[in-house]
């Protein structure tokens, strides 16, 4: 895993282990290679989704995302605050989503604060991109058929795009964190 990278602290190979370490949000903007919590946090996020069956390049097009929506920090816990409001929740900042998932954590039975918060937030991504649930039937499509065929860049805008939207999108810097992130997973 990522064995090139000796030189960061890796976690250990136990992803579960990895996923349940509750991490304090991190609100710094880092250039990549990243390091200790962040770095965690990053190969946690790939190793999880690509026990999901995600290819390289999907991975790297989320990631590139969670790298922009968090500031680098690929937390759980990060928290948007603008003008003296919260607007942005964890990695994927589901400003516009959260009402949603907090209506698919209660219909699992999940209490935010006994769960894996990064697990749970993975595995709402994944479901709704393979329900359509709150993105709509005809975006879960167009996103699996990006995941399937496009490039690492292409899927990152796509995710920013079709899943994220952004108010400010920030999709050149969502491109570059994408390439750079491809090129450090297996």
């Amino acid at each position: 895993m990522l064995e090139r990278y000796a030189a960061f602290r890796l976690p250990d190979e136990k992803t579960a282990e990895m996923l349940e370490q509750d991490y304090q949000p991190v609100n710094v903007k880092v250039n990549i290679p990243i390091q200790d919590k962040e770095f965690d946090n990053m190969v946690a996020i790939n190793e999880y989704l690509k026990g999901k069956g995600y290819r390289k390049e999907a991975r790297a097009g989320i990631l590139g995302n969670i790298h922009i929506e968090t500031g680098g920090s690929f937390s759980p816990t990060q928290i948007e605050k603008a003008q003296n409001k919260k607007l942005g929740y964890g990695i994927f900042q589901l400003t516009g989503k959260k009402k949603d998932y907090d209506k698919w954590m209660s219909e699992r039975g999940f209490e935010e604060d006994k769960i894996n918060n990064m697990a749970a937030q993975l595995e709402y991504m994944h479901d709704t991109i393979q329900t359509g649930r709150e993105i709509g039937g005809g975006n879960a499509n167009t996103l699996q058929k990006s995941f399937n065929e496009k490039s690492a860049e292409d899927i990152a805008l796509d995710f920013s795009n079709i899943w994220e939207k952004p108010g400010v999108p920030h999709n050149e810097q969502r491109v570059k964190a994408t390439s750079t992130i491809f090129n450090f997973l297996d």
